[in-house]
C-alpha cells in the first residue's frame, strides 16, 4: 500500500492526522482505497473511510465508521455509514439508466466500558431484525429512530415511493429474491425451479412441476407438492410435503413427506440444502447412472440446539423397488433371490454444526457473517426389522466436515473429509458409491472424484478427502477474461463386506483410489458467471497403463449474483 499524509487537525491536546491509502502501482490484489483518521490520543484510528480501489463486480461499495473515545479511557466505534449501488443492475425495461442503490446508517450507544456486576450472554447472532420490521409505517419508524429525517430525505422517500410504486420495483426486487433461493413467487404461491427442469443419466430429461405456497399466505405453515416425469426411464414422479413452522427464529419444525420417486443407489444421503445456481455441487446430479424406484413416507423434527447448531430427529417407512435384475443372498440362505422391492422402517437423527459461525438474523432468515471453522455434519440412521412388513436390521453412519480457508493474496483452499459406514447385511441400495463424476461429457465438481465414472464402486465403508486450491485472479485489461488457476487432488478408500452377497460383480476401493488435476478458471467471464477448463488425471493403483486413459478434461462453470 501506498500511504500519503494529507492533512493535520489539531484539537485542544490532540492532532488528528489524515492518511490517503491505496494500493501501489504494479500490485496485483483486490485491495481498497481511502483515507484513516489516527488521533494522538494512544495513535488510535478515530475515523476510516473504505471502498474498492478496482472492482469489476457492478458494484460500487462505500464504509466510513466513526469512533470516540469513551470515558477518557478507550476508543469505540459509534457510527457505521454504508452506500452500495449496484449499478449493473437495471430494475426495469423503461427506466434504463437507473439502478438499485442503498444507504444505512448503525448508531451504537449505552457503551459502557468495563461494567461492573453485568452478566454477559454470549450467542452467535451478532445482529436480529423484528420480523415485521419491513412493514412498519412511517409514524412507527419515526419513534424508532435515532435521529429524524431531514426535509430532503423525507421528499426521497416520497418520490422512491412514486417511482417504485409506477414501475411495480418492490414487486421485481422480491422477484430477484425469490430467483436466489430457486422460487418464482406467482401472487401468494411459490414455484419450485428445481422441480421444473433436471437431467440425470438414468432419467435424462426430467420434467415437471412444484408448487408450494409462501409466506404470503401462511406464516405458520408451508403445503406444496409436485410431479415430474423422465423420459429415459418413461417414470411418473409425484410427492408432497406439509411443514408446520413452530418458531423460524428457533429453527423449529415438523415436516410430513410423502413420495414416489427414484433414489440414487448408495447415496449418503444429508438433508440437502436450499437449492442454489451459486452451488457448484449440484451439477453432480447430472452424472446419477444408477437409481431404483423409492415409496417413502417420513416424519421430521428440526430445531436449533444453537443458533449455529441444527438438530433434525427422523422417522421414516418405504418401499423401494429395483430397476433391474439385482438378486440379494444373505447369509442363512444358499440362493441369490431376486428382491424386486423390500420395505425398510427407520429411525435417526442428523446434526449440522457450523462451527464458531456468526449469523445475521434477518426476520427470521439467518445469514451468515462469519465462518473461521469447518462445517460438521453427522447422520445416523438405524434401520427396524419386523415393522409393518420391514425387511432389514442395520445401521448407517455418515459423517462430513469441511471448509474454504482464505489465505489474503495468494488465494482460497476448499478442503472436504467424509466417513461412512453401513453395519449389517443389506441390499446395494444402503451400501454407498465411490461418488464418481466422470462420464462421456463432463463438468466440474468439487468434492468429488472428477476421474471415476459413476456407480464405479460399492462399499460398506469408506472414507475420502476432496482438496482444491483456486489461487488469486490474474487481472488482465480484457473485462471477458480473468484467469485463475487451480489445483486439485482428491484420494478415497473403502472396503466392501459380504461381497458374495451381490449378484453383481462390486468394486471397491480398497487399493485407494487418487487423482490430481490442474484448473484453468474464468477464461471468459460475465457479470453472471464464469467459464473455464481443467484437466484431471488418475494416478495409483486404479490407474491405466495406457496414459492417455487416464486424463480427463472438464469445463468449469461458475455462476455469481
Amino acid at each position: 500500500y501506498l500511504f500519503i499524509l494529507e492533512d493535520t487537525t489539531v484539537h485542544q491536546s490532540d492532532t488528528t492526522f489524515t492518511i490517503f491509502y491505496r494500493p501501489r502501482k504494479g500490485k496485483d490484489f483486490e485491495g481498497v482505497t481511502g483515507r484513516l483518521y489516527i488521533n494522538t490520543n494512544g495513535f488510535a484510528v478515530e475515523k476510516v473511510i473504505a471502498e474498492p480501489y478496482e472492482d469489476s463486480s457492478g458494484i460500487d461499495m462505500k464504509i466510513i465508521q466513526e469512533y470516540a473515545l469513551i470515558d477518557g479511557k478507550k476508543w469505540f466505534p459509534v457510527k457505521l455509514s454504508t452506500s452500495l449501488a449496484m449499478t449493473d443492475l437495471s430494475m426495469s425495461s423503461t427506466l434504463s439508466n437507473a439502478y438499485l442503490e442503498g444507504t444505512g446508517t448503525t448508531y451504537i450507544d449505552s457503551i459502557r466500558i468495563n461494567p461492573v456486576g453485568l452478566e454477559v450472554k454470549r450467542s452467535n447472532i451478532t445482529l436480529a431484525t423484528s420480523e415485521n420490521a419491513n412493514e412498519l409505517d412511517s409514524v412507527q419508524w419515526g419513534g424508532i429512530r435515532k435521529y429524524q429525517i431531514t426535509e430532503k430525505e423525507a421528499q426521497t422517500y416520497h418520490v422512491i415511493d412514486s417511482i417504485s410504486k409506477e414501475h411495480n420495483l418492490n414487486e421485481q426486487f422480491g422477484m430477484l429474491s425469490s430467483l436466489l433461493e430457486g422460487k418464482i413467487p406467482i401472487k401468494k404461491f411459490d414455484l419450485d425451479l428445481e422441480r421444473v427442469l433436471d437431467f440425470n443419466q438414468y432419467e435424462g430429461v426430467r420434467l415437471g412441476l412444484g408448487l408450494e405456497t409462501s409466506e404470503r399466505l401462511m406464516k405458520w405453515s408451508t403445503i406444496g407438492g409436485y410431479f415430474a416425469y423422465g423420459f429415459r426411464d418413461k417414470e411418473i414422479k409425484y410427492g408432497g410435503e406439509f411443514t408446520l413452522n413452530f418458531s423460524k427464529k428457533r429453527g423449529q419444525y415438523m415436516s410430513f413427506i410423502y413420495q414416489q420417486d427414484v433414489l440414487e443407489r448408495g447415496r449418503v444421503g444429508f438433508n440437502r440444502e436450499s437449492f442454489s445456481l451459486i452451488n457448484t455441487e449440484v451439477y453432480r446430479d447430472l452424472f446419477i447412472r444408477q437409481m431404483d424406484q423409492q415409496r417413502l413416507g417420513e416424519i421430521r423434527l428440526g430445531t436449533d440446539i444453537r443458533s449455529n447448531m441444527q438438530l433434525a430427529l427422523i422417522g421414516d417407512y418405504q418401499r423401494i423397488t429395483f430397476t433391474d435384475g439385482y438378486a440379494f443372498m444373505p447369509t442363512d440362505s444358499t440362493i441369490y433371490r431376486p428382491l424386486g422391492e423390500f420395505d425398510l422402517a427407520e429411525v435417526g437423527a442428523e446434526i449440522t454444526w457450523n462451527i464458531g459461525a456468526k449469523f445475521m438474523l434477518l426476520g427470521s432468515k439467518k445469514v451468515v457473517t462469519e465462518a473461521k471453522y469447518p462445517l460438521l455434519k453427522l447422520k445416523a440412521m438405524h434401520g427396524l426389522k419386523g415393522v409393518f412388513e420391514s425387511d432389514y436390521e442395520y445401521t448407517r453412519l455418515s459423517a462430513e466436515i469441511g471448509q474454504t480457508n482464505t489465505f489474503r493474496g495468494v488465494g482460497a483452499f476448499t478442503w472436504r473429509i467424509t466417513a461412512s459406514k453401513t453395519i449389517g447385511e443389506v441390499p446395494i441400495q444402503l451400501l454407498f458409491n465411490g461418488n464418481g463424476t466422470n462420464i462421456a461429457w463432463n463438468l466440474s465438481v468439487p468434492n468429488s472424484f472428477e476421474t471415476m465414472p459413476a456407480g464405479t464402486f460399492y462399499t460398506t465403508e469408506q472414507a475420502a478427502i476432496f482438496t482444491r486450491f483456486d489461487f488469486t485472479k490474474f487481472k488482465t485489461k480484457a473485462k471477458w477474461n480473468e484467469p485463475q488457476i487451480g489445483v486439485h487432488y482428491a484420494f478415497g478408500s473403502g472396503t466392501l463386506q459380504g461381497r458374495e452377497m451381490h449378484s453383481l460383480e462390486l468394486e471397491t476401493m480398497h487399493k485407494g483410489y487418487q487423482e490430481a488435476g490442474l484448473i484453468l478458471n474464468g477464461l471468459l467471464i460475465s457479470s453472471a458467471g464464469a467459464i473455464g477448463v481443467g484437466g484431471f488425471y488418475t494416478i495409483g493403483a486404479y490407474s491405466s497403463t495406457d496414459w492417455k486413459k487416464n486424463i480427463v478434461p472438464k469445463v468449469t462453470l461458475k455462476f455469481q449474483f
